[in-house]
């Protein structure tokens, strides 16, 4: 573990912006800040007031807000006096530190000796995939943290090492899922299945195994359960069944498992582009391993680790395959590949020692792991020439592989015990001249923020803004057309609204909330179509507009585009409140961000669909407020005006004091604040029926005969069913643990 973290410093030296970068800037990082935020209030961090397209904290799942693991870093991270680069080096440190130790003790109930074992915590920790890409989804990192943990639970569960292993499984297997990667819970399931298989004659110990996997989905079943009831109503939903061609790992790129400047062509965002298989890094020398093992003690090797080599067999074999919506970009299995590339290894390692014993060692001994070695450098460099688009790099690192090689298999050849150490010392120098060579060239954009979040963008707190900016106004092209560069973070791209505590429409969400999807007509990253943008500024920024419905009193504009707009604005009443070196933010001159809002006329609609038709489809400034109501026909509804008093806007909650009516008919009533399902309305504790304003706010319906004090809460069915099975599973630790503790006291 401190061998890791060691390196990972010495990479921060060499270039702190690594661990910062790309989603981890726009959008971990910000929902990091905002659950310590939320804590540091005495408020559970299920909503963000900070972004309507990423308001949902809890339902968006992977900012991993019902995880003891990741909130506690979190707290402690965000409670420290670092730089924005130093708590996201951070929160990265203390996962890969959970990972190295997991791997070192997974390696070592494997009778791994002590420096093969470091090697398997080195490359299970900071392989390629992790550094390039797990600084990037940090979800990522922090849930397979916990995968070696598992692992070793299972195996104690299979071998009956301890009473005990029913709760290692449950624990780690709830840190697993609620630590926020879809991905990570699927390798749980394959590693459940290598464990179960491997039972054989052991069917008993089948019971602490169900039972520590039903204890532990329990716990995490709050994260779960809100993830499916959001994703329902999410765009992503309509794209479920689709499969997604980009980033599966090329059979032509599997060389760089031993090479991997091995440049060949991917599908990767932009494209089929050439890419250096960088996420390979880190598999030379436990391959090598391998490959002695089964060119000299293969009946040995098999017998010992059939089950993982079948294991490992199918995970590559997956590499290449193209997955759906919440699993896709199959490179994501790669985690679990090294790990079970290492743990093999080692185990190929250990059997190729015992087999050689003390007889005389040659250069020419077939159980010389290091001549092996040589061997397949050779080889994967001579597979590589047809396709290879960077040859020459790839032909250095080769040449330096192979003296290396050379030299450890005259080391391998005596009888030093520094040899033992030299797959430790290989690994260590592999990973590092990757990140050396090729850490300037990541291919994903990173920002220059100030060094204090609060002058990101000089915006007002109690404003609510929408920013207009583009994909290209935040990303700018590199010379090569696959790499790209943070720019403008004015703009507050994704979530870092939530850094500066600014009130912001956009937000960085991969499920997004279907409606507010379609009527923002947002991307991921919370950029906006440039063609629905120019909509907005010429039709939606009226008195009565659009945009006055959602309570938007101030926008954050290209420059070139308010130059183009300046007049239009002006005679509307948006005046220019601040400039940038890239935006210009303009408001209204009269507050329009309030918690609550009502409408004297209404067109109610059956379906989200038809009321973006009819938004979109209307020309006039003066925008009546579409509402829907899934329970009747298309309809006009006039309302009355009423007074209301003592409004209070929270996290979770808005309340108001009505008034009764000074006249006869219903009066709307509309929350500002974005629609998720999970709103719960109460008038006096009488429920109320949620109808949607414009599809993306709730509001609700009084009748002339009713006031009192009006609730609006969120409290989702999911969490509350979540929430009652997570109880059942600590009432049942704490009674199983009981039973255990009785049990062996009164065993001899």
């Amino acid at each position: 573990m401190v061998l890791v973290l060691a390196t990972i410093m010495a990479f921060h030296a060499i270039d702190p912006s690594f661990f910062w970068k790309d989603d981890f800037q726009l959008q971990y990082l910000p929902g990091s800040r905002e659950v310590a935020r939320a804590w540091s209030e005495g408020s559970f961090p299920l909503l963000s007031p900070y972004s309507w397209f990423c308001t949902g904290l809890g339902a968006e799942y992977q900012y991993g807000i019902f995880s003891v693991a990741r909130t506690t870093a979190d707290i402690v991270v965000w409670a420290l006096p670092l730089s924005l680069n130093g708590r996201a080096t951070a929160l990265l440190l203390f996962h890969f530190a959970i990972l190295a130790a997991g791997a070192y003790l997974l390696a070592r109930s494997y009778s791994i000796s002590f420096p093969i074992a470091l090697m398997v915590a080195l490359i299970a920790s900071i392989n390629g995939w992790n550094l390039w890409w797990g600084t990037t989804w940090y979800p990522s990192v922090a849930s397979f943290a916990w995968i070696p943990w598992y692992w070793i639970a299972l195996r104690s569960a299979v071998a009956g090492r301890s009473r005990w292993s029913w709760l290692g499984i449950a624990l780690s297997l709830y840190l697993i899922i609620a630590a926020g990667w879809p991905f990570t819970v699927l390798m749980a399931a394959v590693i459940t299945v290598l464990n179960l298989v491997s039972l054989q004659s052991r069917p008993r110990t089948i019971i602490p195994i169900v039972g520590g996997i039903a204890i532990g989905g329990c716990l995490a079943s709050p994260a779960v359960l809100m993830l499916i009831e959001y994703f329902r109503s999410s765009a992503r939903m309509s794209a479920s069944g689709i499969l997604d061609f980009l980033w599966s790992v090329p059979i032509t790129a599997f060389g760089g498992f031993v090479l991997p400047t091995i440049q060949s062509v991917w599908a990767v965002f932009v494209g089929d582009m050439p890419h250096t298989a960088v996420e390979l890094t880190g598999g030379l020398i436990p391959l090598c391993a391998i490959v002695a093992a089964i060119g000299s003690v293969r009946r040995e090797f098999w017998r010992a680790m059939r089950y993982e080599l079948v294991l490992l067999t199918t995970l590559i074999l997956l590499l290449p395959l193209h997955g759906p919506n919440l699993f896709r970009w199959s490179f994501r299995w790669l985690p679990l590949v090294h790990l079970t590339l290492a743990i093999v290894g080692a185990q190929a390692f250990e059997i190729v020692r015992r087999a050689r014993g003390k007889e005389p060692r040659t250069l020419t001994d077939r159980r010389n792991v290091a001549t092996w070695a040589a061997g397949l450098v050779v080889i994967a460099f001579a597979t590589a020439i047809p396709f290879d688009h960077d040859l020459d790099t790839t032909a250095t690192l080769a040449g330096a592989l192979f003296i290396l090689c050379i030299v450890w298999s005259v080391f391998e050849s005596t009888e030093r015990r520094v040899a033992a150490y030299i797959p430790l010392a290989l690994s260590i120098v592999s990973i590092a001249a990757m990140f050396v060579i090729f850490s300037p060239a990541r291919e994903v954009p990173g920002w220059e923020f100030p060094r204090s979040e609060t002058t990101l963008s000089p915006v007002h707190p109690n404003r609510r803004y929408l920013s207009l900016y583009a994909i290209e106004n935040i990303m700018a092209d590199g010379p090569e057309r696959r790499r790209s560069f943070g720019i403008r973070p004015e703009f507050l791209p994704g979530n870092n609204a939530m850094l500066m505590q600014a009130h912001l429409v956009n937000g960085y969400s991969p499920v997004g909330p279907a409606a507010m999807k379609r009527l923002l007509a947002m991307e991921t990253h919370g950029a906006m179509i440039p063609r629905y943008r120019q909509w907005v500024l010429e039709h939606a920024t009226g008195n009565q507009g659009f945009l006055a419905h959602l309570g938007i009193d101030g926008l954050i504009l290209p420059r070139p585009v308010f130059e183009r707009y300046r007049t239009l604005l002006q005679s509307r009443g948006w005046n220019e409140a601040a400039r940038t070196e890239g935006a210009v933010i303009v408001e209204q001159r009269e507050r329009r961000s309030f918690p609550i809002a009502m409408a004297r006329y209404a067109v109610k609609f059956p379906q989200y669909e038809d009321v973006g038709n009819w938004i979109f489809a209307h020309k006039t400034l003066d925008l009546p407020l579409a509402i829907l109501a899934p329970d009747g026909p298309a309809h006009d509804e006039a309302y009355v005006l009423r007074r209301i008093e003592r409004v209070s806007e929270e996290r979770l909650r808005t309340t108001v004091d009505v008034a009764p009516a000074a006249q006869q008919g219903k009066s709307l009533i509309v929350f500002m604040r974005p629609w998720l399902p999970g709103w719960r309305a109460t008038l006096n504790g009488r429920p109320l029926s949620i109808l949607r304003a414009d599809s993306i706010m709730p509001a609700v319906e009084i009748d002339s005969h009713e006031h009192g004090h009006l609730v609006l809460e969120y409290r989702p069915a999911s969490l509350l069913i979540g929430g009652t099975l997570a109880v059942a599973a600590l009432i049942a630790i704490a009674a199983a643990s009981l039973w255990t503790i009785r049990r062996r006291r009164v065993s001899p």
